[in-house]
Order: C-alpha cells, then structure tokens, then sequence
C-alpha cells in the first residue's frame, strides 16, 4: 500500500528481538487508577498510555487467544503475498487494548457498548497511545449513561483505530 511508512521494516529476522518482543509484558494499562461512574463530566480522562513498540509477539499471541491465524500478521512472505510489505498488525489487537482502557479506568460492570471503526494499518514497530476521554453524559429511559470517545494513535497524531464505550451504573 503507498502509505506505508518508509522506516517499515520489509523483512523480519527471526534473531530481531526488537521486533519480536518475545520478553515483553503489556501491564501498561494497570497504572490507570479505577475510579467509578460517579462524579465524571465530560473532558474527564485519565491521561494516555503509550505501549511499547508493536512486536510480531503481540500479534502472535493475539491470534492463538482468539484463534484468528489470519498468516499476513505473522508471516511476512504471506503478506508480501497479499501486497504489504511485512507482517502487519491485528486491527482487533488495538481494539482490545482500548476496551482494556476503559475496564481498566472505569470497570466491566459498568459497561455496556463498546463499537470501534480501524482507520489504518500497524507496522512493526508501531509505538501508539491509547487515550479516551468522557464524551457525554445523558439519560437514556432512565438510566445515566456515560459516553466516552477513545482512541490509538501513532505520535504524529495519526489514529489507527477509534473506538466508542457507553457506560451506566450496574
């Protein structure tokens, strides 16, 4: 595609461990302190969480929890195949990392929509930032619901995927 990023790397080498971060954990989200629904209003956030570089062990170990074994996320000849340069990263990877957001800020109870549209690609290597913030508050037949608006973006502001939570008191 012409809007790959000119620094992806077109091969991985199995001795990278850069970009196979096979070392790494992803416990970035617990520094998020839990708060409730009370209280909130809208521009409420509690700030961004910046992962480390996307590593081909993420993706890998997104498809054997969710048995999507999709091969252009994993396989860089399989990807070429398909007309990307390289492995490219699991769209609903990044979708789950913003639901984690929100259960990490605000609990699972709580929330009861979450919707997500992928704006763009992920490279090995990807450093993203995932935030959200309190869109609104309204009633909805009687309930207070809570609507937040999130995204993850690269650090040029550019967003990969953006992702809508409702929430309401359980």
């Amino acid at each position: 595609p012409e809007d790959v990023p000119e620094d992806t790397p077109q091969e991985t080498k199995a001795t990278s461990t850069a970009i196979m971060g096979y070392r790494e954990t992803r416990d970035e989200f617990m520094t998020i302190e839990r708060t409730g629904l009370s209280g909130l209003k809208p521009g409420d956030t509690p700030g961004p969480i910046t992962m480390p570089p996307h590593t081909l062990t993420d993706c890998v170990r997104y498809q054997i929890t969710t048995g999507s074994y999709g091969a252009g996320h994993h396989d860089s000849l399989a990807a070429r195949a398909e007309g990307f340069p390289t492995w490219f990263g699991v769209g609903m990877y990044h979708a789950g990392l913003l639901c984690n957001y929100v259960v990490s800020w605000l609990g699972v109870e709580p929330l009861r929509r979450f919707k997500v549209r992928f704006l763009d690609v992920t490279w090995p290597g990807d450093v993203l930032s995932y935030s959200g913030a309190v869109s609104g508050i309204e009633d909805r037949d009687g309930e207070e619901v809570t609507s937040l608006e999130l995204l993850a973006e690269r650090p040029s502001g550019a967003v990969v995927t953006k992702a809508w939570a409702d929430l309401a008191a359980p």
